[in-house]
């Protein structure tokens, strides 16, 4: 999945914002301010702006030396932004984290003193300059790279949920079976040899969730029911039901399994997208879509994270992405 960048530009400069998005292209999916789905029809600018900021992964404004401001009292002329591309800039920057929202600044233009502080990429349009765009789009680059294969904190809790159904299941099932060695199949109590663990993430969250995926996905692969063993009643735990592939037994009696689950949890994207991005025709939506997927793959990035750092789990658990049955 690409990410998806919004990029926004003085009107005087296209021909540079056609650069730039020219430059990004082959990492991402480029909507520009002057593409003619990036502002919706009978709604404000604002309005078109702040959904985008939503939907949007990364965005990139570029300010140039469009205007002259005058300054009687000081004698001074100064070469400025416009006043909007710094408005876009914060009101991405306030959407999508200080990490994804980028500013490309002339060299030379007077830019607010808010700004003071913050690493500002400036840049000349001279290919021998240290500081040519083409070599700024790079950093740019890289950046969009190493934060699209990181977890973090979103609108939707997809941390969350992978936080918490990593603690409650997975770490869990791991840690007692791997001490165990056992589990219960065809009523009778079978020994391991080893086990793995595969988490199924479907590309698409249906209207019922993910019940009817895992339904279908069961009986496409042939799977059956097995358990861990009842623990002491006194310490209020009991046993987890997972589904596993046919076990056979190797020469010494024991069993190799595979054990597959769709975590449920994710259900509550689904949900929390219809509240927060309702649907208001039938039919697809592609930024309604890219929201639901950037939740999965957020939801998988922080999985796996976890998976790496616990000894119970790095080198038996693997995280299925984006299954189509």
């Amino acid at each position: 999945m690409k990410p998806k960048i919004f990029i926004g530009s003085s009107s005087e400069k296209i021909s540079l914002l056609k650069k730039v998005k020219k430059q990004l292209k082959p990492i991402a999916d480029i909507v520009a301010w002057t593409d003619e789905n990036a502002f919706t029809l009978n709604r404000s600018a604002l309005d078109s702006l702040v959904k985008q900021a939503r939907v949007s992964d990364f965005a990139i404004l570029i300010a140039t030396k469009d205007d002259i401001i005058k300054i009687p009292s000081r004698s001074l002329t100064k070469q400025a932004h416009r006043d909007n591309i710094i408005f876009e800039f914060g009101l991405f920057l306030g959407a999508i984290s200080l990490d994804r929202a980028y500013l490309l600044a002339e060299d030379g233009i007077d830019l607010p003193s808010d700004l003071n502080g913050i690493t500002v990429l400036s840049f000349t349009t001279n290919p021998k300059s240290y500081n040519f765009i083409n070599k700024q789009c790079r950093i740019i680059i890289n950046n969009i790279i190493k934060f699209s294969e990181q977890g973090e904190l979103g609108f939707v809790p997809s941390t969350a949920l992978a936080i918490g159904y990593y603690n409650s299941y997975i770490k869990r099932l791991c840690e007692e079976l791997g001490t165990i060695k056992k589990i219960i199949y065809n009523d009778n109590e079978l020994q391991l040899n080893s086990i793995k663990l595969n988490v199924i993430l479907p590309e698409v969250i249906d209207e019922t969730g993910v019940i009817d995926f895992f339904n279908r996905f069961i009986i496409t692969r042939k799977l059956v029911t097995a358990s861990t063993l009842e623990k002491d009643p006194s310490k209020r735990s009991s046993a987890f039901y997972f589904k596993i592939d046919i076990p056979t037994l190797n020469s010494d009696g024991k069993a190799d399994i595979t054990i597959y689950d769709v975590p449920s949890t994710i259900n509550t994207i689904g949900e929390t997208l219809k509240i927060y991005y309702p649907l208001r025709t039938i039919g697809k939506d592609k930024d309604r879509d890219h929201l639901e997927k950037r939740e999965l793959l957020n939801f998988a990035n922080v999985l796996k994270y976890f998976i790496g750092r616990s000894v119970w789990t790095n080198d038996s658990v693997v995280v299925e992405e984006s299954v189509i049955i």
